[in-house]
């Protein structure tokens, strides 16, 4: 017999990136934050996807909210300066 352990739709969200499939990725990110608007790792992550699409000001909200939740995150700031620097071009 098979034991599956249930994943969160964050932990799916990571999968799905990993797996290469963006849009499934997106939505288990958005799916996760429905969930737990505080959960800064689907905010980042989420983030991230939307700069790939140069979704930079959707990015930003995200980057920006996550920096609401953890000021001294150094991915979040690192990301939040990427999206803002593409944003002026």
């Amino acid at each position: 017999m098979l034991n599956f352990v249930p994943i969160t739709p964050g932990e799916a969200g990571v999968l799905a990136s990993l797996a290469g499939d963006d849009n499934s990725a997106e939505e288990h990110y958005r799916k996760a934050i429905k969930i737990d608007p505080g959960y800064l790792e689907a905010r980042n992550n989420l983030g991230a996807r939307l700069m790939v699409q140069t979704k930079w000001m959707e990015a930003i909200e995200q980057f920006e909210s996550a920096r609401q939740l953890d000021p001294a995150s150094s991915s979040v700031h690192s990301n939040l300066g990427v999206a803002y620097l593409h944003l002026r071009d």
